[in-house]
């Protein structure tokens, strides 16, 4: 019965779809009443940790209870900001983090044993919609509370001299969603939720019904010119992942002296978006001043 359970919560899993609302599904075979859910976000935490060049760390940390008097089978997605990559995940076990596992497909993970936790991002249906991250958890116990941290990665824009990171609104309340949610930054004396300074305080909580923008100052030193960092590294799954952040310093304002055009010639592009890149290019060059 209870691989029943799983494969038909599997099921589910399998189907692609777009992160249009933050959600908790629970094992499709009991029909939840109205209003009610068996397993809910008791909270939801955003740290955000700034390193250089203006990459971030994030880490989301759910706490989900089972009220019910059986175990279930649940699955959780939320958005998340654009260029998020998720790096890892941990379970509170006695007291201490223990690892789990990021895979790119819950469905055929190896274990599904009760107590196996996974997460894996799902991208949304073109590159202007958010990805997000899907939580699958089997068998949590009943009347018991597990917690969990997904960790990710991602680069920060920066916008009026500081650098800022935009949290997706959560959607409409919708039960087991928990309507708040607690953004902790670390590092940074100061920063910013939604405008909102933290005036000393680690933490800042908030409504989660809307997006929330994190930010904090840019820089600590004055910098002029075209600040670039680049980094390649295994995604994990076979492949790599390169990375590239562009930060405008101040300065005086020069015309270029260089231009330099990247266009992707994977296989999984287009194939007739490089004509099509270079035709537009050369329609600009026709436009320009010769100096």
């Amino acid at each position: 019965m209870r691989w029943a359970q799983a494969a038909a919560l599997l099921a589910v899993l399998a189907a692609p779809r777009a992160a249009r609302a933050d959600a908790v599904v629970v094992d499709p075979s009991v029909a939840a009443d109205a209003g009610y859910a068996p397993v809910a976000e008791l909270s939801h935490e955003v740290i955000v940790e700034p390193d250089r060049d203006g990459r971030v760390r994030l880490a989301y940390r759910i706490a989900l209870n089972n009220a019910s008097a059986v175990p279930r089978d649940a699955v959780v997605t939320w958005g998340v900001p654009p260029g998020t990559r998720i790096e890892g995940l941990a379970v509170l076990r006695d007291g201490a983090w223990q690892p789990a596992r990021a895979v790119r497909d819950a469905g055929h993970a190896a274990a599904r044993d009760a107590g196996s936790v996974f997460v894996r991002h799902v991208a949304g249906p073109s590159r202007a919609d958010l990805g997000a991250a899907e939580l699958v958890a089997f068998q949590i116990p009943p009347e018991t509370t597990i917690q969990v941290e997904v960790r990710a990665r991602l680069v920060a824009t920066v916008r009026a001299g500081r650098y800022e990171v935009r949290l997706p609104e959560r959607g409409r309340p919708t039960p087991g969603i928990a309507p708040r949610r607690r953004i902790l930054v670390r590092g940074v004396p100061r920063f910013w939720v939604d405008d909102t300074p933290n005036l000393g305080a680690p933490v800042i909580e908030v409504e989660a019904r809307r997006e929330n923008v994190v930010s904090w100052p840019a820089t600590q030193r004055r910098r002029s010119g075209l600040l670039a960092a680049a980094r390649a590294e295994p995604d994990g799954f076979g492949g790599a992942r390169v990375e590239v952040a562009l930060e405008m310093g101040r300065g005086r304002l020069r015309p270029p002296d260089h231009v330099f055009v990247l266009v992707d010639r994977s296989v999984s592009t287009d194939p007739g978006l490089p004509d099509r890149a270079l035709a537009a290019l050369d329609r600009l060059l026709g436009v320009l001043p010769a100096q």
